[in-house]
């Protein structure tokens, strides 16, 4: 499973247990997944992915600027679910051109 990222939304969070940062995800119109940014050290969540397709990635609160560094730089960008053994969640650029200079 996968979709475009077209739009996302930013949240700081205060007093949300470990979680300290949300990114929304959006294909054109609708709310498609969010990545969850938790504190270093703690036991990272499994990705998961419910019966309408929403995408839920966990990642440590040291990766929070490189993926907001992706989103802001990079396009066009996917976020994927795989369900295989092991559940696998990433976001992804698409194919593109060696010194594409972005």
């Amino acid at each position: 499973m996968e979709f475009e990222i077209k739009k996302y939304v930013i949240s700081h969070m205060s007093n949300h247990g470990n979680t300290r940062h949300f990114i929304k995800l959006y294909d054109e119109n609708e709310h498609r997944g969010i990545l969850r940014f938790i504190d270093n050290g703690t036991t990272l969540p499994e990705p998961t992915m419910n019966r309408r397709g929403y995408i839920t990635l966990n990642y440590y609160q040291e990766e929070f600027i490189n993926v907001i560094n992706t989103l802001r730089y990079e396009k066009p960008l996917y976020c994927h679910f795989l369900d295989h053994d092991v559940n696998h969640g990433f976001i992804s650029t698409s194919r593109e051109d060696v010194g594409d200079e972005e």
